[in-house]
């Protein structure tokens, strides 16, 4: 499911307005990557439990802090998960 994504999530990474002028429906895409995503933390939290949340939100924590780089990303979320934890 998720792989099918890909390519319709790197136009996007365009902006909503250049993805709309190649042809993507944007709002579509939102609305089914949202729930996908839903669905898929949903699982992750449900079988392995808060270490499983903890390691799937502590990256978006991180970009939501403003990291830009990979490297400050790993040391922000690594940081974050521990502090949530």
């Amino acid at each position: 499911g998720a792989a099918l994504l890909a390519r319709p999530l790197t136009v996007m990474s365009l902006g909503a307005e250049g993805a709309r002028g190649l042809g993507l429906k944007v709002a579509g895409l939102r609305l089914v990557t949202l729930c996908l995503a839903v669905l898929l933390s949903a699982f992750v939290s449900a079988e392995v439990g808060l270490v499983g949340f903890v390691g799937l939100a502590a990256p978006a924590i991180a970009r939501r802090l403003g990291a830009r780089t990979i490297l400050q990303r790993l040391i922000i979320a690594s940081v974050s998960g521990a502090l949530l934890l």
